[in-house]
């Protein structure tokens, strides 16, 4: 969703998320869509999500990483470690990442890592595309020991 969609949310978008399989925002686009006062947790956020009605809700936070979640589990990974040039299409990369892994029918744990792996290679690079991974290359290294663990929250 856009900044449009976020900050006054038609009926029409709303009904959209109760059929979407994946949302995917970020920290600061999931505080304008569910309008906690303060400073919410992670989780907290998560659960508020949840209500919308997708199957799987995802928020990614830069430096502090991704949480995702489903109707059985709240799951966190830390950022995949990497030199930041450019931040610039690193949630996109993520969002690619995790969708391809969950469409080729991962578990969340692999698209969660799938997500970082991807977008943690995109920010050691000026611009969008420059690297962008191959299925391969993810898988490559989502094998290796430098990727993040998954943490289970409550």
């Amino acid at each position: 969703p856009g900044v449009t969609q976020l900050e006054h949310p038609t009926k029409e978008f709303l009904s959209l998320l109760r059929v979407a399989t994946i949302l995917i925002v970020n920290t600061e686009e999931a505080q304008m869509l569910v309008r906690l006062s303060g400073l919410p947790k992670p989780e907290e956020l998560i659960r508020a999500l949840r209500g919308f009605g997708a199957e799987i809700v995802v928020i990614t936070d830069g430096e502090k990483g991704a949480w995702a979640a489903d109707q059985s589990q709240i799951l966190h990974i830390n950022k995949f470690p990497g030199a930041l040039i450019d931040r610039t299409g690193a949630g996109d990369a993520f969002g690619v990442g995790f969708t391809s892994a969950i469409m080729k029918g991962h578990p969340i744990e692999m698209a969660l890592k799938w997500g970082v792996i991807n977008g943690g290679s995109v920010i050691e690079f000026f611009g969008a595309q420059d690297g962008l991974l191959s299925e391969r290359e993810v898988g490559k290294r989502s094998r290796e020991k430098v990727c993040p663990s998954i943490l289970r929250s409550s």
